[in-house]
Parts: structure tokens; sequence; C-alpha cells
């Protein structure tokens, strides 16, 4: 995760196959873990969460802690503007 947002060589299919089946997020949202790094490594962050913990409550919790997130990067999408690919990407 060191290098978090920086080029692909090649994106991973394996994580857009994996988002697609495990996590049943449609095709054309999946399209993007492969034109922005940053959304291919988060998702890949989160797809090892989610194969890793077992706890309920802590999914429960991560999962409304990555809610908090999502709306306050839309509440400050401004912040964002110089970046391209994230803001894109949200």
């Amino acid at each position: 995760m060191n290098t978090i947002g920086q080029r692909l060589q090649k994106p991973v299919g394996a994580i857009a196959t994996a988002v697609r089946e495990e996590l049943g997020i449609d095709r054309e949202l999946v399209t993007l873990t492969r034109r922005f790094p940053v959304v291919h490594d988060f998702t890949a962050l989160v797809l090892c969460f989610d194969r890793i913990v077992n706890d309920a409550d802590a999914r429960s919790e991560k999962a409304a802690g990555l809610h908090a997130l999502r709306e306050r990067f839309l509440e400050h999408a401004d912040y964002f503007r110089k970046q391209v690919e994230l803001s894109q990407g949200i």
C-alpha cells in the first residue's frame, strides 16, 4: 500500500472480477478500478479486509466508517479538484 495512487503497470483483473462477484458492483463502476489507480488500490484494500476480518462488529464498524468517509468526500469534493483521478473516482 506504500505506492497507493501511483500509475499501474498493468491493472489487476482479479480485483475487478472479485469486486463484481463478491461485492456485487456493476461492470461500469468496476471499470474505475482499471482507470484510476487510487480507486483500484482502495478497492483491493476493502477486498482484503472483507476476506480477512470475520468479526461482524468489526465489519459493521468499518462499513460505517467507509460510509462516513464517502459522505465526507462528497461533501468536500472541492478539496480534491486538483486530484483528477481521485475526484473522478469518488
